[in-house]
């Protein structure tokens, strides 16, 4: 009864953003980071909204090039830990951050994440399971995410 008490603690939840957009290995990995963690992340984004990563719709607002169907339902965008808020543009919330360094280190420890942006950092892997290095992280872009961490996956593809 514990272990299911833990599972239900630790599901994502939506706080706008439509979950059943997610692929099956987005999901399940998010599951992994709610586990992991033992907290829930509320989701604002998943396929909505314009983005510069096109891992949450298939296209990206500033790189056309990038642009891939194959990619949509793989990226999130988390605003809330356990029900508290993250922060809001530019202004990280004393309060969530332990919550945020928590899914943060949960998120990075899982094999099928490919980039990690949020209120206390930003790293990527280059290749499924492989090492995660740290990435620029200043200005807008700071401030852009100081608000919800941006949580890209892998699609099954490009697993192995």
């Amino acid at each position: 009864m514990a272990a299911l008490t833990q599972v239900a603690r630790s599901m994502p939840y939506s706080t706008g953003g439509n979950l059943s957009n997610l692929r099956p290995e987005a999901r399940a990995d998010l599951m992994r980071i709610g586990l992991r963690s033992g907290h829930a992340v509320g989701v604002y984004q998943t396929t909505e909204g314009a983005h510069n990563d096109p891992r949450h719709n298939g296209t990206s607002a500033n790189h056309p090039e990038w642009n891939s169907a194959s990619l949509s339902g793989l990226g999130v965008d988390v605003n809330q830990i356990d029900g508290v808020d993250i922060g809001s543009y530019a202004n990280a919330n004393p309060e969530a951050a332990g919550l945020v360094e928590s899914v943060k280190n949960a998120a990075e420890s899982v094999s099928g994440v490919r980039t990690v942006l949020g209120p206390s950092g930003h790293t990527k892997s280059n290749q499924y399971g492989g090492a995660r290095t740290g990435r620029s992280f200043s200005g807008s872009l700071k401030d852009q995410h100081q608000s919800h961490f941006h949580i890209t996956f892998y699609r099954a593809t490009e697993r192995n």
